[in-house]
């Protein structure tokens, strides 16, 4: 087929116009064309328009042929196209770009109609789809570069054009100078809310990472993704601007509270991760300050009731290279912290700490009879009732534990009782810095006391006129402070504070437990020559994984395990003798056969084994050898490990009567074991609860003895456990040839923040459950061990008792003989 127009002349192959050789007549112009109206191209472009099959004009309009289908869309585009070959030199390529590059306005007015609600997108999955999607390498490159493109804003939104984009504020929230780490800083990173930051501000970037590491379908992943997506946003911003780097920030603390060599951050500072040495340095430094100034803020504040915990710890400076100047040094310093005791309800700090109500009550032990003031501090039959009921809860719990068969029965047992148990609510604690100063006499401490609470903690002295602190210690701190209030009574000086007369002073409660097992050891030990079945030294010989057990230098976590284990064999044994059974087996069944067995045998063996002492068994014809014998002192260990027991768990349920209970017990017998310096603590704290602190101090000064870190349930701990925790955190500090005092000075304000900082972190990243702590370690194997120990040697079998070398001092006889 051929056609022409004016002067020119096509083919049906659509070639170029070849011109026709006709010089002697012009060529015609171009015919002129309509210019369409906008409703024409709405007809066109428009995607929501519809074009009518009939017009209402033409309904008079009758034909007698029949009616034609509509056209279809391909129809409809073969016309166009038809149409198109109009006109030389332009094709649909053509068309189209001028369409969308056009600056006609009414071109430009078609364009967007078409572009309305995104319809154009349709069109680019059609072309996607024809080119060849992921297999077309040009395709998806151009698809890259223009991702990267909007990537690339998003990104500068957060740092190079930060102040002038949508995310200002975000941009400086991610931006941490190292002058500007404080405490309000380490307490609010949650990696859960920075990652929704980031969902935020940069979705595209997001998009593509979500895409990026999905796990392929059939395999499974135990790993939070989104805390690596979260990190790996960060080292991207950090990577296009250092000054991008929160996130690297927090990760620095968190290596410089676990220690993390300095070369690992200077690498993984190179790969985004953390921030460098200098700044980590300097960042601990800024938030000690910011610590410190915490602490003097609170302790200041007069709606607040403040405790004073410290103790003295000793470290070495080691020199690598030493000379007659430069050398080794041991340094004898102090650790502190400042705790804020919780206020009673109804009540107001100021009326807890008034030093009038003290003035009324001061020495009031000395103004009543003096058997009266004893009976008052010591176990009346209301408490011996009480721990009767406890050691029956104690046994059958200890019982339940030995076999998975029994765990139904567990629900059976009663909870322990406790009418003023403390809320679990998180203690609140600032570490103070350390003081280089020997803490050994009475000198020494007085000279602590002045130091933190006048230089450090900065209270002006006329707020000791009328205030009363609390100091806290362990026994020989709380001796020496009472010493130099002594020492200082005489002084003439106007301010109370110089009189160190606005002191009360507390023990610790863990040194109380501490000394009790120093006692209990020095009592049970036994010796090579003098020993029988049941003395702990022979105990500790059987079981070779508990060598760090030493009657001179106590290990208070490995006696607590040691003494759990000689306490659950002598609670089988105890039930197997009272229920009359032979083998685990038998008991088991024994405890299964009736809903109150459990019950009958943990009541029957602790009125056996437990409550009466070996005099009151020979008096009642139990034990029939008179004197020293293993059955006796059988009786004696599993009472005083009973009573640790009970101390142990009431501190750690936060129970304070219970707990004050157990101290009115040990006071005769640390007597009797001959520790008499802590028999009087004890006596002092009972008669300073009792007689001589007003009402609610000696409630909250003695609730201040207890420290909850987390603010959970049952997990309550001795408030001087933490002091020693935090020694050895600084001690681990103080090591290489750059530490000094005054390094520690700087930086220990900021150690319990960072801790806290890495245990929510740990938590939240659920690492905390992955690696506990501090694990419970099955010891049933140990107590297999002890239990055919005690088997073989007839232990409470009274019946074949055999005398004993070994004596034993029945300080459970003493508390007998008070009743």
């Amino acid at each position: 087929m051929e056609y022409t127009l004016a002067g020119m002349t096509f083919d049906d192959d659509f070639s170029e116009a070849d011109a026709l050789s006709s010089p002697t007549r012009a060529s015609s112009e171009a015919p002129e064309l309509a210019t369409p109206t906008k409703e024409d191209f709405k007809s066109l472009l428009d995607p929501t328009h519809d074009l009518p099959d009939e017009d209402e004009e033409d309904e008079d309009f009758f034909t007698r042929s029949k009616r034609q289908p509509a056209m279809s869309s391909d129809q409809k585009t073969l016309g166009t196209l038809e149409h198109l070959k109009k006109y030389s030199r332009f094709s649909l390529r053509e068309f189209i770009k001028t369409l969308f590059t056009s600056s006609d306005e009414s071109i430009r007015h078609s364009a967007g109609m078409f572009m309305a609600e995104n319809a154009h997108l349709d069109l680019m999955d059609a072309w996607w789809d024809r080119g060849g999607g992921l297999n077309n390498p040009e395709l998806v490159d151009w698809v890259f570069k223009k991702a990267s493109a909007a990537i690339e804003r998003e990104a500068s939104h957060l740092t190079n054009r930060a102040s002038a984009g949508p995310h200002t504020e975000a941009a400086n929230s991610l931006r941490l100078p190292a002058a500007k780490v404080d405490v309000g800083t380490v307490r609010g990173f949650k990696l859960s809310e920075l990652l929704s930051t980031y969902d935020r501000v940069t979705p595209l970037f997001q998009r593509v990472m979500r895409a990026f590491i999905e796990s392929p379908s059939g395999t499974d992943s135990d790993r939070n993704r989104d805390f690596g997506r979260t990190m790996v946003t960060s080292m991207a911003l950090n990577l296009r601007s250092a000054r991008t780097n929160y996130h690297q920030a927090i990760n620095s603390l968190i290596f410089w509270d676990n220690r993390i060599p300095k070369r690992i951050v200077q690498m993984l500072n190179q790969y985004g991760f953390c921030s460098s040495y200098s700044y980590q340095i300097e960042a601990v430094a800024s938030l000690s300050r910011s610590s410190a100034d915490l602490a003097r803020v609170a302790a200041n504040d007069p709606s607040k009731i403040k405790m004073l915990p410290y103790d003295n710890f000793n470290w070495v400076s080691r020199a690598w290279e030493t000379s007659s100047t430069h050398k080794s040094q041991t340094h004898d310093q102090v650790s502190a912290l400042l705790v804020i005791l919780p206020t009673p309800p109804e009540t107001q700090a100021k009326e807890v700490t008034s030093i009038a109500q003290f003035k009324e009550k001061n020495g009031a032990r000395h103004r009543i009879d003096p058997r009266q003031a004893l009976t008052d501090i010591l176990p009346s039959r209301d408490d011996q009732n009480s721990f009767r009921q406890n050691a029956i809860i104690h046994f059958m719990n200890a019982l339940v534990d030995m076999a998975e068969e029994l765990s139904p029965l567990r629900r059976t047992i009663p909870k322990f009782q406790e009418a003023n148990s403390i809320k679990p609510i998180r203690t609140e604690e600032h570490y103070l810095p350390t003081f280089d100063q020997e803490q050994g006499s009475t000198r020494g401490n007085m000279i602590v006391l002045e130091h933190y609470f006048s230089k450090v903690l900065k209270i002006p002295k006329p707020v000791f006129e009328d205030t009363m602190f609390t100091i806290l210690g362990d026994r020989l701190t709380v001796a020496r402070d009472r010493a130099a209030q002594d020492q200082r009574a005489i002084d003439t000086s106007p301010h109370a504070f110089d009189h160190l007369s606005s002191f009360c002073m507390v023990g610790g409660l863990m040194h109380y437990e501490m000394n009790f097992v120093s006692a209990l050891a020095g009592n049970s030990w036994g010796s090579n020559g003098a020993s029988d079945p049941v003395s702990l030294s022979v105990l500790q010989k059987l079981l070779p994984n508990h060598g760090d057990i030493n009657p001179t230098k106590i290990n208070y976590y490995a006696w607590l395990r040691f003494l759990d284990s000689v306490f659950r064999a002598l609670v089988l044994k105890a039930a197997m003798v009272a229920s009359n059974t032979t083998s685990i087996e038998g008991l088991v069944a024994h405890l299964r056969s009736s809903p109150d067995s459990l019950s009958t045998v943990a009541t029957k063996t602790v009125d056996q084994f437990v409550i009466p002492s070996p005099d009151r068994l020979e008096h009642a014809g139990v034990k029939s050898l008179k004197g020293e014998t293993q059955n006796g002192h059988a009786v004696l260990l599993l009472h005083d490990i009973m009573t640790l027991r009970e101390m142990h768990d009431s501190v750690k349920r936060g129970h304070p009567t219970r707990v004050l209970r157990m101290i009115k017990y040990w006071m005769p017998m640390f007597y009797a074991a001959g520790s008499f310096n802590y028999s009087n603590e004890c006596m002092e704290i009972l008669h300073n609860m009792v007689h001589d602190w007003p009402s609610p101090y000696s409630d909250v000064a003695f609730k201040g003895m207890f420290f909850n870190p987390r603010g959970r349930i049952e997990d309550f701990k001795p408030t001087d456990i933490r002091v020693e925790h935090l020694n050895d955190r600084v001690k681990e500090r103080a090591h290489g040839s750059n530490a000094s005092p005054s390094v520690l000075e700087k930086v220990v304000p900021a150690m319990g923040h960072l801790q806290d900082l890495t245990d929510r972190t740990f938590d939240e990243m659920g690492v905390e459950e992955l690696n506990q702590r501090h694990a419970h370690v099955s010891r049933q194997t140990d107590i297999r061990i002890l239990l055919q120990h005690f088997d073989t040697h007839k232990v409470f079998e009274f019946s074949e008792d055999k005398p004993s070398l070994h004596t034993a001092a029945g300080i459970a006889s003493t508390l007998n003989a008070t009743n």
